[in-house]
């Protein structure tokens, strides 16, 4: 009987902790995505920027032959 319930109680247990939990909301790698966001946003920022010098040095090119 004992030996019975003791079964009985160590699957519970382990019924118990193996159950799913929600994942969690934030993670170790949550530091490093924002990081990669951060990067992406300096990067088109960099990208606009010279995109637009470039434009002004063609203008300029161009007033500079008349």
């Amino acid at each position: 009987m004992r030996l019975t319930l003791l079964a009985f109680a160590g699957a519970a247990l382990l019924l118990v902790g193996c159950r799913e939990s929600p994942p969690p909301e934030k993670t170790v790698f949550e530091p490093y995505k924002q990081a990669v966001r951060k990067a992406k946003t300096v990067e088109g920022t960099l990208a606009q920027a010279a995109e637009h010098r470039a434009d002004q040095a063609e203008q300029a090119e161009t007033k500079s032959s008349y």
